[in-house]
């Protein structure tokens, strides 16, 4: 009777957990699926959904420490600065991974990698780099995201677009 009532109680604890507990690690999940919707409305240049993806007072850190966080307006701001000197951007097809992860302190991240890719206006040339985002969810809304690339490439491609915009501009003062 005794080892009974253990099995039942081990039983309706493990049904328990199955339904209320969601995976721990994950490639299909609704923080998925809601943080390509992002990556969607930065390609697509609709800053507006973006912007709602975020919690207010979601901290974000891009290349930088946790003591540098900037807010998603900011960080929009940065995204029309760049876009602005590019023809095209946005994310090489077929080449992204996602998965959500819950963290031992029950804390939901959505990471994301994938290869960034930008075509500098003044000059054609095409920039492709890696790039690691991850971004903690609650309820529903990223509250805090990192982002990490090499940016090299593209401030080279963007000086010597500005180098060869210098020359040409001297050379029609002449």
């Amino acid at each position: 009777m005794k080892t009974s009532f253990i099995l039942l109680f081990s039983l309706l604890l493990f049904a328990a957990c199955k339904q209320e507990c969601p995976e721990r690690y994950t490639q299909d999940a609704p923080e998925i699926d809601l943080y390509k919707q992002g990556i969607a409305h930065y390609e697509s240049q609709n800053w507006d959904e973006l912007r709602a993806g975020y919690a207010e007072g979601a901290k974000i850190h891009y290349n930088s420490t946790s003591e540098n966080p900037i807010t998603i307006d900011q960080a929009i701001e940065g995204h029309k600065n760049t876009v602005a000197m590019l023809s095209d951007y946005g994310f090489v097809e077929g080449d992204s991974e996602y998965e959500r992860v819950i963290t031992d302190d029950d804390e939901m991240w959505v990471n994301f990698w994938g290869t960034w890719y930008g075509v500098v206006a003044a000059t054609g040339k095409r920039v492709e780099m890696p790039l690691h985002l991850t971004a903690r969810f609650m309820d529903s809304k990223v509250v805090s995201e990192h982002g990490f690339w090499d940016g090299q490439a593209l401030s080279e491609a963007l000086s010597e677009a500005a180098a060869r915009m210098a020359r040409e501009e001297v050379e029609q003062d002449e």
